[in-house]
């Protein structure tokens, strides 16, 4: 199968090579009296890549997270609003808190009258206990005392311990967001009684979107997690890794999920459509060119290259793209070659050019 795809794509650029040709030679005899055209060159290198496709997917964020209430209450305040960013830890929703706080104060009266008791209840024992060495009173009365202040001690413990449920669960009247996000829905509004956990929002982590790709079983096999992969959506280009590589595919498609995380600028949202570039087989030897190098010409993807001052179109086929370079193969193109990247728009073939390096990002 694949040997046939190599012999359909040459013939493919044998026979668009062959109209270009035709087309371009009425061309070429009227170029020949114009001036050279000034273009921008590069020199083409070579290289190993893998051969890639396109696959369509769709995004999803990858945390949606259903905000509960932690406690019964109230609520009193909302503080955000459907489509609205919040940021980790902000106050989504307050309710009352009268009763939580009369209940703490109670508690902490009570925490406090207790300690007064046990203060009593241990100086009673020291003094039974002195009278008991002594013989002065009765194994009862020292057992008494003794009990006394042990019984008040664990009510003491046990009063300070409500007191401090009470107060995280006053704290809990605050429901905050879980992380940096987006609230997709609003579920509850201002004067509704909350249990303990109703959901009161929606709540999408956006900094990052992942990318869900279905991709055959042979492609399943050439991809990793921590892969880069070309991402497209709205128009706009993004760089994509794999993080997960799903081994359940579909039965009847004998498809397989790929998921790839994307930074997302503030553009992309659930549901949107993607489509990432991933490798289709084993890497093999290409010339690599830049992107600018490679337009369209009378329906044909061609590379200008530049020989004896003269431009030559050269029809291609593009096997991958990795950054600013696309990996080719052509009749005719080796490593090394200069090929236009700028001012290959209006290049007829056979006429006169005049290169200027391509300057690299430092100017030089």
């Amino acid at each position: 199968m694949q040997l046939m795809h190599r012999t359909l794509a040459a013939l493919l650029l044998t026979a668009g090579l062959a109209a270009f040709a035709q087309t371009g030679f009425a061309a070429e005899g009227a170029a020949q009296g114009q001036p050279p055209a000034p273009v921008v060159v590069a020199q083409a290198k070579g290289g190993m890549v893998r051969p890639t496709t396109e696959f369509v997917g769709t995004i999803y964020f990858p945390e949606v997270s259903e905000v509960a209430s932690e406690i019964e209450g109230r609520v009193t305040d909302l503080y955000f609003e459907e489509g609205g960013h919040v940021k980790k830890g902000q106050q989504l929703v307050r309710m009352n808190a009268d009763l939580l706080s009369k209940d703490l104060a109670a508690a902490e009266a009570e925490y406090e009258q207790i300690l007064a008791d046990l203060e009593n209840a241990r100086k009673d024992f020291s003094r039974k206990s002195e009278l008991y060495e002594k013989g002065t009173i009765s194994g009862s009365s020292y057992d008494e005392a003794k009990f006394t202040a042990q019984a008040l001690d664990r009510q003491a413990s046990s009063k300070l311990a409500e007191a401090e449920r009470l107060r995280i669960k006053l704290s809990k009247v605050r429901v905050p967001a879980p992380f940096d996000g987006v609230v997709l829905e609003k579920k509850i509004d201002r004067g509704e009684w909350l249990s303990p956990g109703t959901p009161v929002a929606t709540v999408a982590r956006d900094d990052y979107v992942d990318v869900v790709v279905n991709v055959p079983e042979k492609v399943l096999a050439l991809v990793r997690p921590g892969d880069t992969a070309a991402v497209r959506a709205l128009g706009r280009n993004f760089e994509g890794r794999v993080f997960a590589v799903i081994p359940q595919g579909d039965v009847a498609t004998r498809t397989f999920p790929v998921k790839l995380r994307v930074r997302n600028t503030g553009f992309l949202a659930q549901g949107m459509e993607a489509r990432a570039r991933l490798p289709i087989a084993e890497a093999v030897s290409s010339v690599l060119v830049p992107r600018d190098a490679v337009i369209s010409a009378r329906g044909t993807l061609v590379v200008w290259t530049v020989a004896e001052g003269k431009a030559v179109a050269v029809p291609v086929e593009v096997l991958a793209y990795e950054g600013l370079q696309a990996a080719v193969t052509g009749q005719g193109l080796t490593e090394g070659a200069s090929v236009v990247v700028k001012g290959n728009e209006r290049l007829m073939p056979g006429q006169a050019v005049a290169p200027t390096p391509q300057r690299d990002a430092k100017g030089k």
